[in-house]
């Protein structure tokens, strides 16, 4: 054994693929005026695999390889057609190995497995989407704005979810619900998994339309979710529409 190529530990940075855009192609033939939509999904993002060798004993190959990033799922088109599924990464390592996320210092399973649940007992308490289940949606009102206002075409739907946190992160602050403390917080998490959190390419008056299109308007009211603690959203429609505005200035 050459002790200098053993390496029992490393930090490597992975990324899942983004899903396709789906596509909102309608259905037209000669004697079928009216066909309606056929557009197909989207594909899915590609997976990082992590697979046991048992041919492997160190983790060395890590220390000149550190980035692993799946392929992005092919956008739908007409005839109901999906989009091609993203490539998927595998990163082989020895038996024994085991992954941790590095911010959190939890196993991976562990987080994945609490993620599930925490989803699954939101979706199972509201399996018509008429309340708490809002809450799953931080970010998204914005995020799909700043996604339909480029025609889905501009940016990825994770990274315009980034985007709409941080807007939503700023709204909670400047309500009162949040410290700066805790704001601080939550930008600092974001900018950790690398996300482009920039937002002064983006016009509150332009992006305005596509907000208040959003799903959760309520009696004619914008429902918005913020949040009153780290890690804790509530659904409101009490707030200064003036601090919309101001949400988006970096």
């Amino acid at each position: 054994m050459i002790v200098d190529n053993f390496v029992d530990y490393v930090k490597i940075n992975v990324k899942s693929g983004s899903g396709g855009k789906g596509s909102t192609h309608l259905r037209r033939e000669k004697y079928i005026p009216k066909g309606g939509p056929d557009g197909g999904d989207g594909g899915r993002g590609g997976h990082v695999i992590i697979r046991a060798n048992p041919q492997l004993w160190t983790l060395f190959t890590f220390k000149f390889k550190k980035h692993f990033k799946a392929g992005n799922g092919g956008d739908g088109s007409g005839s109901r057609k999906s989009g091609l599924k993203g490539k998927d990464v595998v990163v082989e390592v020895p038996y024994g190995t085991i992954i941790k996320d590095s911010i959190s210092d939890k196993v991976i399973e562990e987080i994945i497995f609490a993620s599930i649940q925490t989803k699954a007992k939101i979706v199972t308490m509201d399996e018509r989407e008429n309340g708490i289940r809002a809450i799953l949606n931080f970010g998204h009102t914005f995020g799909h704005a700043i996604e339909a206002h480029g025609k889905y075409k501009k940016i990825l739907h994770g990274e315009a979810i980034a985007k709409g946190m941080k807007i939503a992160s700023k709204i909670s602050y400047l309500e009162n619900l949040i410290t700066e403390k805790d704001h601080t917080k939550i930008i600092d998490l974001l900018h950790l998994y690398e996300f482009d959190l920039s937002l002064n390419q983006y016009k509150f008056q332009k992006l305005k339309p596509y907000i208040f299109r959003d799903k959760k308007i309520k009696a004619g009211r914008l429902n918005l979710v913020l949040l009153d603690q780290v890690s804790n959203a509530v659904v409101t429609n009490s707030f200064n529409i003036r601090n919309l505005q101001k949400g988006f200035k970096d």
